[in-house]
């Protein structure tokens, strides 16, 4: 017995041995989050708007990462005074904390 496998951005046409081409960007409208899907030979791009990042846009840059221990209200008035400040700013707030951190 035999199987027939195409390369990256191809797929096996319905009951046959030969490859067809796949537009993902087609196919998945929704592809790229916050950017415009190029269609490619062996698969896909996202080219991203301003400010975002990532394989499919969905990240955003500016992001702020706060670790929360015994001075949480402190942490979370400071990360408070930054999202209002900084409109690209996102929090994450990790509890408990990590440990080895202070």
């Amino acid at each position: 017995m035999y199987g027939c496998r195409c390369p990256a951005g191809k797929r096996l046409f319905q009951g046959s041995t030969w490859c067809e081409a796949i537009d993902e960007c087609s196919e998945t409208p929704s592809l790229c989050y916050y950017g415009t899907c190029r269609d490619l030979d062996d698969g896909y791009q996202c080219d991203c708007e301003p400010g975002y990042y990532g394989p499919t846009c969905r990240e955003r840059r500016g992001a702020v990462t706060v670790v929360v221990g015994a001075q949480a209200q402190l942490a979370i008035a400071v990360c408070a005074f930054v999202l209002l400040s900084e409109s690209t700013a996102r929090l994450e707030i990790i509890y408990p904390l990590p440990r080895g951190s202070k």
